[in-house]
């Protein structure tokens, strides 16, 4: 994969969970369809900061060596990479503190968290086209992956989230309809 491709992949989603963090209001953005699931706030903070504190410090492990090089993807890990995409299913982690992400501050710090993220995945492409190093880590579901395949797994995660991102989208909605109804 040409990492000029998978940066602007990725430009493209992570444009449109930015264009749309503009609609919600402050209380939209912390409200939870039901007891135990995730805000929309809470989503946002899973794919910025996930991206930033564990895909990319992934893909940086992956360029400073050449461990596990013959290391491979797990069957799940090969058909996902085949098809460039999530299973269209949900995935239920019960709430624990290490994985359940917090509600973010605010929409400033995702938007200051999105550019940089968007910085880091840039100075990244450009890494990935130039190392020498073919190191691989491993993903506890997918197997042993490289740099590119790290990238590439950001954007994966970006799409599959907007799945949840929709049904959020279609509980506050009918939120807003009943809030417009009783006044």
């Amino acid at each position: 994969m040409n990492m000029k491709n998978a940066f602007e992949s990725y430009l493209q989603i992570a444009g449109l969970w930015e264009l749309e963090l503009e609609k919600y209001s402050d209380v939209q953005f912390a409200m939870k369809p039901f007891p135990g699931s995730w805000s929309i706030g809470q989503v946002y903070e899973h794919l910025v900061m996930g991206s930033l504190n564990y895909h990319v410090k992934q893909i940086e492990q992956c360029l400073v060596n050449d461990e596990n090089q013959r290391e491979k993807k797990t069957f799940q890990g090969k058909l996902i990479f085949f098809v460039h995409t999530f299973p269209p299913i949900r995935i239920k982690v019960p709430p624990s503190p290490t994985y359940t992400p917090k509600q973010p501050e605010s929409k400033e710090k995702i938007k200051a968290g999105m550019r940089l993220l968007q910085k880091e995945l840039n100075d990244l492409s450009v890494e990935i086209e130039k190392t020498v190093h073919r190191g691989k880590t491993k993903h506890r579901a997918l197997g042993y992956l490289g740099a590119k395949e790290w990238y590439q797994l950001i954007v994966m995660h970006f799409r599959h989230h907007m799945a949840q991102k929709k049904r959020i989208d279609l509980f506050l909605k009918g939120k807003s309809i009943v809030n417009a109804a009783s006044r």
